[in-house]
């Protein structure tokens, strides 16, 4: 973990806690069923357990996300989105992402994500050609602070492109942020599927999305 002090320079900047538990203690409280992750609880070489003290934040880098646009940063995306998930919907936290370019192999889900924010000037970079990069599902409230780019597969040149749509909103209400841009989707830079309620960004942008070339679009 990363704690105030000496360690508060490096990234993410400070601020996890864990406290430290045995199994059987940690399965009173939280079910039989309970095992770590490995990600935000962690088993000790003691066989002891480290769960994560969630409060304010929740960084990306935590869960092992390089974000050198050539590490492999999905599984620990994945990981990433399932916990702050499961934090729902009783906890309020900042999704600190970070700035980085963070190379995925395979599509991404962010689930029922309500009243969140997510920080950070980042990309996520597809190195696959599902059908999406990213898909945002039953997400409300959220706030995006910085910018988050979404580049597909391929290139300026249609027919090596590999992902129909950048990003997918699919029934997301009341989201704000300050700016998304997506590039090089077959189809659609974003689609929104079942939203109806409007969605507040600074700026948006979609380039080399479609067949229509180089067009961008823009909107408050």
């Amino acid at each position: 973990g990363y704690y105030d002090g000496w360690a508060a320079a490096l990234e993410p900047e400070g601020g996890a806690k864990y406290s430290i538990s045995t199994l059987a203690e940690i399965q009173a409280v939280k079910g039989g069923g309970y095992t770590p992750d490995g990600f935000g609880d962690i088993t000790l070489n003691n066989s002891f357990i480290a769960v994560l003290d969630i409060s304010k934040a929740l960084y990306l880098k935590q869960f092992g996300a390089v974000g050198d646009g050539v590490a492999d940063d999905t599984d620990e995306l994945d990981a990433y989105f399932l916990f702050a998930e499961s934090l729902q919907p009783s906890t309020r936290i900042t999704l600190e992402i970070g700035d980085g370019i963070y190379r995925t192999t395979r599509k991404l889900t962010a689930n029922n994500l309500k009243r969140q924010g997510i920080n950070g000037n980042f990309i996520i970079q597809s190195d696959h050609t599902d059908d999406w990069v990213l898909k945002l599902y039953e997400c409300t409230a959220l706030t995006q602070t910085g910018l988050m780019q979404i580049n597909c597969k391929g290139g300026t040149t249609y027919s090596i492109r590999g992902n129909q749509v950048g990003l997918i909103l699919e029934n997301c209400a009341a989201m704000t942020g300050e700016a998304v841009h997506v590039f090089f989707a077959q189809s659609d830079g974003i689609r929104m599927v079942g939203t109806s309620t409007r969605m507040t960004y600074d700026f948006v942008r979609t380039q080399y999305c479609g067949s229509g070339g180089a067009g961008a679009t823009s909107a408050p």
